[in-house]
């Protein structure tokens, strides 16, 4: 199969190829299905190869580069983003009300003598806008791309490429100007300069990957630049977590976009996630750790103890206790870092950019473009299926599922797990009280499977939290379990349906009719 060369393309291209191509339905062939899958994946890693340019491949950049130094990519080439964004686009959505620091999607600052100011802009007034700018303040808009759909595009292919939540601000600044001190993130900076051109000066990090954003600081705290470079229209410029960095115009005005990403995805974020789950797990085989801690505890340990008496026995036994019981966490962290990593994906997917704006396949087939496979249409009397929800006992909603299928159709078609990307398969833990009265000691744990995914997510909440309640989520029972998770773990595999991992054939095609009609698999027959 022939693939289309992009590197030669401008950005703007790339972005219209992905925001056009025609969706094709074909169905029948598993191999059809297979390359779909293929090319989904490398759809995004093209497009970031189109970004790095010629000089570094994708495998170098996350070798060489990625949270570990700089990366400019000078390409001579000033139409190569297009117009994503442009001053005009700017104050339209300015004089329309999307952008204003009432929403809190705008700043504008300036940096001069070694102080930063900042001003307000009252109401949605464009024209006062123009004029701030005018006397020499930068305008900073926060999140572009709620409302510009190719910096939407943008955002939503890098999510793909780097497994994490993309954002993007963009800086408009006028001549021989400052927006920001030096300073440094706690995100991973690309850097898109747009039009104009402006002077970047990075400096050796002050901290090693930090986790939050750092003060203003002064030039003479942050020593000599290791890179001074001007950034001309269709130039790129990369910088790890935590480079100090500071940027300025000279003779002409600035546009640039920056994409940041990788936010709060570090070992502490991970550990800090997965130590309630390994304590909680720890202390149901540990009676040690469900023993209450000793009447003088809070006598002898506490911050102005340790400061007094360091040297006091009892604190120091105490302390010893704590770390002893420590060690013991160690055979429940697998398990805890399992679930943490579960977390994790629910909170990228539910807050990442919809389908819509990277559900593309870029790929060359007989001449034509074409798009991933979708599935292909059953008649009724192979497949109905309706769900209802209902209050079970009015405290809780349950799914119950009414369903006629064919079985012998079932049985001889195959299973294609769809954008495995866009998915999570998560195991929780629910706990029934046996007996009906109050006081009952007994307490069962039955396992039960959830499946997200980001069918419901939307532009504007792109990043927030508020779309979590949002969250597509769909549960199983955990007699599921073997079938789900060897389907999960198989994300470009066809699965025959009498092969699933499951005791008997029901099973199999009650499953296969779920995952069909959740839009989580396609059906291969």
């Amino acid at each position: 199969m022939k693939q289309l060369q992009l590197s030669g393309y401008p950005l703007s291209m790339v972005l219209f190829l992905l925001l056009t191509i025609a969706m094709r339905t074909e169905s029948g062939a598993e191999l059809d299905h297979a390359r779909a899958q293929v090319a989904q994946e490398e759809g995004p890693r093209r497009f970031f190869q189109c970004l790095l340019g010629k000089e570094v491949t994708v495998e170098e950049f996350f070798i060489n580069f990625w949270e570990q130094r700089h990366l400019h990519v000078k390409r001579g080439r000033s139409n190569f983003y297009g117009n994503i964004l442009s001053l005009k686009d700017v104050m339209r959505y300015v004089g329309r009300g999307r952008v204003s620091m009432a929403r809190s999607n705008l700043r504008v600052c300036k940096y001069k003598d070694g102080v930063r100011r900042e001003r307000r802009i009252r109401g949605t007034s464009a024209s006062e806008l123009k004029r701030q700018i005018c006397r020499g303040y930068t305008a900073q808009i926060f999140s572009p791309q709620h409302l510009c759909t190719p910096v939407a595009a943008v955002c939503a292919q890098l999510e793909q490429v780097l497994h994490s939540l993309v954002g993007s601000s963009l800086y408009v600044t006028p001549s021989h100007s400052q927006g920001l001190a030096p300073h440094h993130d706690d995100v991973d900076v690309f850097v898109f300069q747009l039009h104009g051109r402006k002077r970047w000066r990075l400096y050796a990090p002050k901290v090693r990957w930090p986790k939050s954003y750092s003060r203003d600081m002064r030039d003479k705290e942050i020593g000599e630049p290791v890179l001074d470079v001007v950034l001309k229209p269709g130039d790129l410029l990369y910088m790890p977590r935590g480079t100090v960095h500071q940027a300025s115009t000279r003779s002409s005005p600035s546009i640039h976009l920056t994409i940041s990403a990788y936010q709060h995805q570090a070992w502490d974020d991970l550990l800090l996630a997965a130590l309630p789950y390994a304590v909680r797990q720890a202390a149901e085989e540990e009676q040690e750790l469900r023993r209450s801690i000793p009447l003088d505890t809070l006598r002898v340990l506490g911050m102005a103890h340790g400061v007094v008496n360091r040297t006091c026995e009892r604190r120091e036994s105490l302390l010893e206790k704590a770390r002893n019981l420590t060690h013991r966490l160690a055979e429940s962290m697998t398990g805890a870092v399992d679930k943490a990593v579960d977390l994790m994906a629910a909170d990228f997917i539910c807050g990442r950019m919809p389908r819509k704006f990277a559900d593309v396949v870029l790929r060359a087939h007989q001449g034509k473009e074409t798009r991933v496979l979708e599935q292909p249409r059953l008649s009724a009397s192979n497949q109905t299926c309706t769900i209802q929800k209902e209050k079970a006992r009015g405290k809780h909603r349950q799914l119950s599922h009414h369903m006629s299928f064919n079985k012998t159709f079932w049985l001889t078609s195959s299973l294609c797990m769809k954008e495995m990307s866009r998915k999570r398969l998560i195991m929780e833990d629910e706990h029934d009280r046996d007996g009906d009265h109050e006081g009952s000691a007994g307490c069962t744990t039955r396992v039960r499977l959830s499946i997200i995914s980001d069918l419901n997510n939307e532009r504007k909440y792109h990043m927030r939290e508020s779309n979590m309640g949002k969250l597509h989520r769909f549960k199983l029972p955990g007699k599921y379990i073997e079938a789900l998770g060897d389907l999960f773990s198989r994300p470009n595999a066809i699965v025959r349906v009498k092969d699933l991992r499951l005791p008997c054939d029901e099973d199999k095609v009650i499953l296969a009719n779920i995952l069909v009609a959740q839009k989580i698999a396609a059906l291969v027959h």
